[in-house]
C-alpha cells in the first residue's frame, strides 16, 4: 500500500521542516546539563518516528513515479521497522522495543504495525480473518541486552495500541471473553540484533507448543544475569 505512513503525498518541504525539527530536539537533547527527563527523551524520539515515516512516505512515491522496475524499488526502500510472520498457527509481529510512552506518543509504531500487516497479507495473497480460533492467548515480549530503568514495567500504554490494530487484522476483538490471558515478559539476549519486542498471538487449544514464549529460562546462570 503506498504512502500508507501518511494521509497524504510529502513534498521535500515538509521533510525539510521534519528533519530540521528533529535537528533541533537533538540539539536541546545533547546540550541538557545532567539526565534528560522521560518526556523529553520520549519527544524526541516522536520527532525521529516521524522523520522516518515521512522519509520512507517519500521514498514509496518516488519509487513508484519514477517508473524504475521492482528490483531498482525494493533496493530503495528501507527495511521496515515491522515485520510480521504467521506459521503453525501463531502469529507473530516483531517490532521496535516499546516504553512507557504517552498516547500522543505512541501512535506511529501501531499504524506502523497495522500497515505491515496490511502488506503481509496482500505480498502472501493470504488472509489473517479468522484463521485464529478463539479463546486466543497474547504473549508481549520484551527483549534487551541489559535491564534498565527505561524499560520499566511490562505493562505499557504502547503496547495496548499496538494489540488494538492487530486484532482488527484477524477479524476479531480483544475482549476479555475472546482473549481471556495476555502476559507479558521480559528477555535478556545477547546481541543487538536479538533485541525488541515481540507480540505472539495463538489460540489456546495450542498452548503447550507455547511453553518456552510463556516462561523463562529459571537456571541459576540465567538468574544471576538478572542481578
Amino acid at each position: 500500500m503506498r504512502g500508507s505512513f501518511t494521509t497524504h503525498i510529502p513534498d521535500t518541504e515538509e521533510i525539510r521542516n521534519q528533519v530540521k525539527e528533529l535537528g533541533l530536539g537533538s540539539e536541546r537533547y545533547l546540550s541538557a546539563k545532567g539526565m534528560p527527563d522521560f518526556r523529553e527523551v520520549s519527544a524526541l524520539l516522536r520527532e525521529c518516528e516521524t522523520a522516518a515515516h515521512l522519509i520512507r512516505s517519500y521514498l514509496e512515491y518516488s519509487a513508484e513515479e519514477s517508473g524504475g522496475d521492482e528490483d531498482n524499488r525494493t533496493i530503495l526502500l528501507p527495511e521496515p521497522p515491522v515485520k510480521v510472520s504467521f506459521e503453525h498457527n501463531t502469529l507473530r509481529v516483531f517490532t521496535p522495543l516499546t516504553f512507557n510512552r504517552g498516547i500522543p506518543d505512541s501512535y506511529i509504531l501501531a499504524n506502523s504495525i497495522r500497515t505491515e500487516l496490511q502488506d503481509y497479507q496482500q505480498k502472501n495473497s493470504r488472509s489473517l480473518f479468522w484463521k485464529l480460533e478463539p479463546p486466543l492467548t497474547v504473549i508481549m515480549l520484551r527483549r534487551a541486552q541489559k535491564y534498565s530503568s527505561r524499560l520499566k514495567d511490562n505493562d505499557n500504554m504502547e503496547t495496548g495500541r499496538i494489540i488494538n490494530v492487530i486484532f482488527p487484522e484477524l477479524g476479531l476483538s480483544d475482549n476479555c471473553m475472546l482473549v481471556p490471558d495476555i502476559h507479558s515478559g521480559f528477555r535478556l539476549v545477547d546481541s543487538i540484533e536479538e533485541e525488541g519486542m515481540e507480540f505472539i498471538v495463538f489460540s489456546q487449544k495450542d498452548a503447550r507448543d507455547h511453553f518456552s514464549d510463556l516462561f523463562a529460562a529459571s537456571s541459576t546462570e540465567s538468574f544471576q544475569r538478572y542481578k
